[in-house]
């Protein structure tokens, strides 16, 4: 990744002082061999990703590139194989939709990449620590708009309540946001549908905890995730919290990653370490191998945001301007559904 690193070095004199620019220029990052994936105690198929990057947290100018024609299997410790076959460039998904995870159980991910083969050291499958409950507040936060000006805006913030169990417990939590999506009635759509949208929280919230040391106590309102309030709250959202078990390997992982996206920049702030994957070329173990294999267990819980709580947003349809397609046929959207989830409230 080419980056543009402007230095400013301010030296103070007894009755003046200097600015230097300093420019530095770095090579790109060469493509390294990124897989993630993982099993879980939850309803499969499973999914593995394969794609070349220049880094494991890419941003606009991370390059990305996917890996097809990968031969891909999770073993487990009784030498069961689980098979994946690629459902799109670069996605794996497993075949065998009887297979689950199970507790107590090790994995391990073989992929064989034009003549190479990566594996993953052993994850253990964790035991589940239940989630006690969930719920929502509405708060007020600072945020830079895009003319560097400091402004103020409204965000849900969910939190997760949970008892600590008296063995070592490592602890990441998974959002996953589900709206309604109601059509516009006109002249032409005289019957409006409502369409329920599942959709991924911003990868930015991570949100992990070390319980090594916490052991038999209370956690109180950890928070899991920070929303910005907007269409998708016109009617009722709901946040699919799971609290998930996780190896101490992959913590390790997920604070790497966690260190990375939220550095401010600052010259005087602690170089950034590299992020260890648990995945190496078996052929060569000096290369450079990104992402992570896990097995993790979780517990699941919801909490539903009425639109009264978050000041009635503006819903995405409205009869004027003309609205685009979506508005007469939601299933246009991305990820949604016109049947009804039987827990929705």
């Amino acid at each position: 990744m080419k980056k543009l690193i402007i230095i400013l070095i301010s030296l103070a004199v007894i009755t003046n002082s200097c600015i230097d620019v300093i420019e530095l220029k770095t090579e790109p990052d060469p493509l390294r061999v990124s897989i993630d994936g993982f099993i879980t105690t939850n309803d499969p198929p499973y999914t593995i990703r394969i794609r070349e990057s220049a880094q494991y947290v890419a941003g606009g100018d991370g390059a990305q590139q996917p890996i097809s024609n990968a031969t891909v299997r999770v073993i487990d410790g009784d030498g069961n194989v689980l098979n994946f076959q690629e459902d799109a460039p670069g996605f794996y998904l497993s075949t065998d939709l009887s297979y689950r995870g199970q507790i107590g159980q090790t994995y391990t991910l073989e992929a064989e990449i034009n003549g190479a083969l990566y594996r993953s050291e052993a994850e253990l499958m964790p035991t589940p620590l239940p989630v006690d409950s969930v719920k929502f507040t509405v708060e007020k936060e600072e945020y830079l708009n895009n003319n560097n000006v400091i402004q103020e805006r409204e965000v849900v913030k969910v939190y997760a309540n949970t008892t600590l169990s008296d063995q070592a417990q490592y602890l990441k939590w998974n959002v996953l946001g589900e709206y309604q999506f109601v059509e516009v009635t006109s002249q032409s759509n005289l019957s409006a549908d409502i369409c329920y949208i599942r959709e991924q929280i911003n990868f930015d919230n991570i949100s992990i905890f070390d319980g090594s040391e916490y052991k038999n106590q209370p956690l109180y309102n950890q928070e899991v995730v920070t929303k910005n309030i907007d269409y998708r709250f016109a009617y009722r959202y709901c946040f699919h919290v799971y609290q998930t078990s996780i190896s101490e390997r992959a913590y390790e992982f997920w604070e790497g990653v966690k260190n990375e996206i939220t550095r401010t920049g600052n010259i005087f702030e602690i170089p950034p370490a590299k992020i260890k994957s648990n995945i190496y070329n078996v052929n060569d173990e000096t290369e450079e191998v990104l992402g992570l294999f896990s097995a993790y267990s979780s517990d699941t819980l919801r909490v539903f945001v009425p639109f009264g709580d978050v000041g009635a947003p503006r819903p995405f349809c409205q009869p004027f301007p003309p609205p685009p397609a979506e508005c007469f046929n939601c299933l246009l959207k991305e990820n949604s559904t016109n049947i009804k989830p039987d827990y929705w409230q």
